[in-house]
């Protein structure tokens, strides 16, 4: 996590797991949800409101062609403005897995994804 906390937290994992992120906000920050209609989310609400963060769902199939296409222009420009870097997951074998873990933990390998390669 940032060294402040995390402003927005896009959750689309649909588990409902929402006690981790609400720890690892910002002053302020906000927990966008986006799947998971029916998973039991276990958190405070404390969690909540001494920070002045805020739970949002967001449901894209309830945006309007107008709510959409503005999105998508703010998205471009901030892109375009180098302003947002998708980091891709690093891909290891099963057997390299606790070592890129660890490399990732102790800052030597930067933040990121891990996925696991499992081969027959």
């Amino acid at each position: 996590a940032a060294s402040g906390g995390v402003d927005v937290w896009w959750d689309s994992s649909g588990h409902g797991a929402l006690g981790m992120p609400l720890g690892s906000l910002a002053p302020g920050g906000r927990l966008v949800v986006v799947a998971g209609m029916t998973a039991p989310a276990a958190f405070t609400l404390g969690q909540l409101y001494v920070k002045d963060a805020a739970l949002l769902g967001f449901a894209i199939s309830n945006a309007s062609v107008a709510d959409l296409a503005a999105a998508a222009r703010g998205l471009n420009a901030v892109v375009a403005d180098g302003g947002l870097r998708v980091r891709p997951p690093r891909v290891v074998d099963l057997g390299e897995a606790a070592e890129a873990h660890a490399a990732m933990e102790s800052g030597k390998a930067g933040p990121g994804r891990i996925v696991l390669r499992v081969r027959a």
